[in-house]
């Protein structure tokens, strides 16, 4: 199951991020960034649930947190990555804020994997 939907994420970011820089479409990278911020809480949730099932000789959570917290991490860097590297010569206050945006998704993430890390 984590195969399909990684591939399924990995098929909607290259198709909105291509249709964003090639129409210079501020609209669908920011629906874009609203997909990845979705991803990042259901991701936290695993999180969370490692958090909680710490104290536990057997922290059967941390599964969640291996299989699902950290390949999204890698990916989700690696897209917001190259999307601040296709808007870096855009100019306006709309992609300022997209910018920022992403940058505070890259910090929600960095946290969450060091809460993730400390659990288990």
């Amino acid at each position: 199951m984590i195969i399909q939907a990684s591939v399924l994420f990995f098929l909607i970011s290259v198709s909105a991020l291509a249709l964003g820089y090639l129409r210079k479409s501020k609209a669908t990278l920011f629906v874009l960034s609203l997909f990845w911020w979705i991803g990042l809480f259901v991701s936290a949730y695993d999180v969370y649930l490692t958090w909680l099932d710490r104290g536990y000789s057997e922290n059967w959570a941390a599964i969640g947190f291996v299989y699902i917290a950290l390949p999204y991490a890698a990916l989700t860097v690696v897209w917001v990555s190259i999307a601040l590297c296709i808007t870096r010569r855009w100019a306006g206050r709309q992609v300022t804020l997209l910018r920022i945006n992403w940058l505070l998704l890259l910090v929600f993430l960095a946290l969450q994997l060091m809460v993730g890390f400390l659990s288990v």
